[in-house]
């Protein structure tokens, strides 16, 4: 009489909560040019649909969205502006910033930021997300072509 009283019981859903948050870490790889180093990064990453950012009163992006990590963690960097474009009928959200060294010798490759998103109603995977347009430069802010973008995707 027990068990089948028992079997009734439980969550209702059987499934996990939906994930509220996702954090996004990036990172540059490649081999520098022989005596070159970064100065910082520029980069425009094209978010999927049902992921925003936070934003304070009159629009701004929120402090916390885009932190300075890895390589540029705590005083090693300073974040420049970040703007977030909400998505339209017609295009995906972006979140577009920059970040400088604040060592005068500039860093080499590796983790640069971190990223904090809203996630509503969906999982996504890190493909989803898409990088539009990254600029490392280094110390005369020339571009530097050899390093290229990596993303990784830690959902909660």
């Amino acid at each position: 009489v027990i068990l089948p009283m028992l079997a009734g019981c439980g969550s209702g859903g059987g499934g996990a909560a939906a994930p509220t948050a996702a954090v996004l870490t990036l990172s540059s790889q490649g081999i520098l040019p022989a005596g070159k180093a970064v100065s910082g990064f520029g980069a425009t990453i094209e978010l999927p649909a049902g992921v925003t950012a936070k934003t304070a009163a009159g629009g701004a992006v929120d402090a916390t969205v885009v932190v300075a990590s890895g390589l540029l963690a705590g005083a090693a960097g300073t974040m420049g502006p970040v703007t977030y474009t909400p998505a339209t009928a017609t295009a995906k959200a972006k979140l577009d910033f920059t970040i400088a060294s604040t060592a005068a010798a500039g860093v080499g490759a590796g983790e640069y930021a971190k990223i904090t998103l809203i996630l509503s109603g969906v999982n996504p995977v890190v493909t989803a997300f898409n990088v539009i347009s990254f600029t490392p430069v280094d110390l005369s802010f020339a571009s530097l072509p050899t390093l290229t973008s990596n993303l990784s995707l830690t959902v909660h």
